[in-house]
């Protein structure tokens, strides 16, 4: 506009009484523009481009509070049976969000999912949201950027993040060829989306090659440090006192695998049976969090009396619940470990420095992954 107005100023003779107040619109214009956007207005701006790109987006994720985090382009390869066995691949940008995922089907081609949305460039995507409400030619006037296209992408499922684990899967093949893989886990998978993008809890995923090959394992490392990172934030939201992320190992000669911990304290972690169910809601639909999903996959109650009371769950517990009782200077402890859904104990006097041993045994045992705990 300051383009128009500067041109139409060049053209008028300087004794002309409109020069004046057409010089003081100048002004007035680059004052405006040369402000900073605050980050309300770009955060509003990131969930237009999104609603605007994505279709069937979630309104719901429109939410006060809630913060787009990263997102990565992937291939999803699954194993299909029908008529025959095969092998199906689906091409896919996952979005991750301050607490849930969006998976998104991802059209044929080079454009990452950011891009197709305008997030690669976030100072575009403000100025196409700051003009939205205008025409074509009004936009066109003020100098805005094309507008984005509508529903290039798909949506095709949202998951809550404390619902998931993500697991590091390495790399496969070599030379050009090596792809990058990791897993997600999800206890409850989408199942309002077509056959093709429904169920499957445990989805194998390839970094696609939207970007350049060297590029790629970067963009894997890069996404599964900012999930890790946001859960351990949603945990100290929903109110415990700290948070950690370790390695563990199931030997001492075993590769070492990524934990995320949270640390509670006991009243606040069993309050999580109450007040807080009702209160967090999932941002997807009108059912409440439950407390499996506030209180993690697995627990450590750490003790130093053989009197205190056993850890309340209300009935919907944890994957694997384990008690460890410090007796005294000894260096050892007593471990107690008991599964959802059985009603044995394992109990066994051991060493302290084991503690995270048998805590790998006994889920791996039951068959649970504990990278996601509490």
């Amino acid at each position: 506009m300051s383009c128009v107005l500067t041109a139409i100023v060049s053209s008028l003779p300087l004794e002309d009484p409109n020069v004046d107040k057409l010089q003081a619109a100048i002004d007035r214009l680059g004052t405006i523009c040369s402000m900073e956007v605050d980050d309300t207005t770009k955060r509003a701006a990131v969930f237009w481009a999104l609603g605007e790109a994505i279709d069937g987006f979630p309104a719901s994720l429109v939410g006060s509070g809630r913060r787009f985090i990263d997102a990565i382009d992937v291939d999803e390869v699954f194993e299909v049976s029908d008529p025959r066995p095969a092998s199906e691949t689906l091409r896919c940008t996952l979005w991750l969000f301050s607490d849930c995922l969006l998976i998104t089907k991802r059209p044929r081609g080079d454009r990452t999912g950011k891009s197709l949305a305008g997030l690669d460039n976030p100072d575009r995507v403000v100025q196409l949201y700051q003009t939205a409400h205008l025409s074509s030619s009004q936009a066109t006037l003020l100098g805005s950027p094309k507008r984005l296209r509508k529903g290039v992408l798909g949506s095709r499922g949202l998951v809550n993040l404390c619902e998931m684990v993500a697991v590091d899967l390495g790399t496969s093949g070599t030379g050009d060829g090596v792809e990058h893989e990791f897993g997600l886990l999800l206890d409850d998978p989408p199942n309002d989306q077509s056959s093709r993008w429904n169920g499957r809890p445990a989805r194998r995923y390839v970094v696609a090659g939207t970007t350049m090959p060297e590029q790629r394992g970067r963009e894997k490392e890069s996404f599964l440090a900012s999930f890790g990172e946001t859960l351990l934030q949603q945990k100290l939201k929903d109110g415990a006192s700290a948070t950690y992320r370790g390695a563990v190992r199931q030997s001492a000669e075993a590769d070492a695998g990524e934990v995320y911990w949270a640390l509670w304290q006991r009243r606040a972690y069993e309050s999580l049976n109450g007040a807080q169910k009702v209160r967090l809601l999932s941002p997807f639909s009108d059912r409440p969090l439950t407390d499996r999903t506030l209180q993690g996959k697995l627990a450590l109650h750490l003790v130093e009396d053989e009197r205190a009371g056993v850890l309340t769950t209300a009935g919907l517990r944890p994957n694997l619940l384990v008690r460890v009782t410090l007796l005294g200077k000894s260096g050892l402890c007593c471990f107690e470990a008991s599964s959802k859904g059985s009603s044995e104990v394992t109990q066994e006097t051991i060493p302290v420095d084991r503690i995270p041993y048998a805590m790998v045994d006994h889920g791996a045992s039951s068959r649970h992954c504990i990278r996601n705990c509490d």
